[in-house]
């Protein structure tokens, strides 16, 4: 099995440096697309920024408003995990929970529309392909 098969399996919350260092530019720019961050830079910026990304939205995954975060996190740690997240960091607790979760909201909805957009193009290929061996 290839090991970008391997990693799409593997739940990102799972991913090791090392499993991510053995895929290539290509690969990973895939999977930063999936994660709708930023995807150019040298494969171990973008590795760096997978793991993050990942344990970010780790992080966040059991939320779905901001009233069931302020409770839990200081000013102080959701002011960290927007930086992280490279949105802005000023305003009230309410405030800073609240643009995690439309982060994390946009970034799910780019990553959703990247996973679509790559799937219609392989069918197409793959239908093409299969109109080109009929006619012969």
């Amino acid at each position: 099995m290839s090991h970008l098969r391997t990693t799409l399996r593997t739940p990102p919350a799972d991913w090791i440096a090392g499993q991510l260092a053995q895929l290539s530019a290509a690969e990973l720019e895939c999977l930063c697309r999936l994660l709708a961050i930023p995807h150019s830079g040298a494969k171990p910026a973008r590795v760096a920024r997978l793991l993050d990304a990942a344990d970010l939205r780790t992080i966040l995954a059991p939320y779905s408003h901001a009233d069931q975060m302020t409770p839990i996190f200081s000013r102080r740690t959701l002011a960290a995990l927007t930086k992280r997240a490279g949105i802005w960091s000023g305003g009230n607790k309410w405030g800073l929970a609240n643009g995690l979760l439309g982060w994390r909201n946009e970034c799910r909805r780019k990553g959703q529309q990247f996973h679509d957009e790559t799937t219609t193009a392989a069918r197409a290929v793959r239908a093409g392909q299969l109109r080109q061996a009929s006619m012969f």
